[in-house]
């Protein structure tokens, strides 16, 4: 699973640069498992760049991570990571990065095989004004 996050987190960090003036992002297709291009679902978006979020749910655990690449303008990302099992959260925690990008990963414990959902909501805030920002991806076992 670690190898997982470093290749989505390096991926993420390779389009970014490769692409800085960009305001698409890209995120985990949720009939993927790995990164998609969802160009019209962000394009909408003034301050960020680029978004890499993925589920992946084993016998081992739920991992999940969260990534935001804010443009120049953006000084702070905040919001609420859940993790949802079904309908119902089992998981739920606050972050914030002081900085233009936020990076964000953990993995909880599983609860048996199913599908399994992580969403970001939260907001970020620029030199010239903040725009709320959803996320969400989902993958099952």
């Amino acid at each position: 699973m670690k190898r997982k996050t470093l290749l989505a987190l390096g991926l993420s960090l390779l389009f970014v640069s490769l692409f800085p003036c960009t305001a698409n992002a890209m995120a985990l297709n949720s009939s993927e498992n790995y990164i998609g291009f969802t160009d019209a679902d962000y394009s909408r978006y003034t301050y960020v760049q680029s978004t890499v979020t993925y589920v992946d749910p084993s016998s081992s655990g739920v991992e999940y991570s969260v990534s935001i690449f804010g443009n120049s303008l953006v000084t702070s990302i905040s919001g609420t990571i859940k993790v949802y099992k079904g309908t119902t959260e089992i998981y739920s925690t606050y972050v914030y990065s002081g900085k233009r990008t936020l990076f964000a990963n953990n993995t909880i414990p599983t609860q048996g095989s199913g599908t399994y959902r992580v969403t970001f909501n939260g907001t970020v805030y620029a030199t010239t004004g903040s725009e709320p920002l959803e996320l969400e991806h989902t993958d099952s076992y």
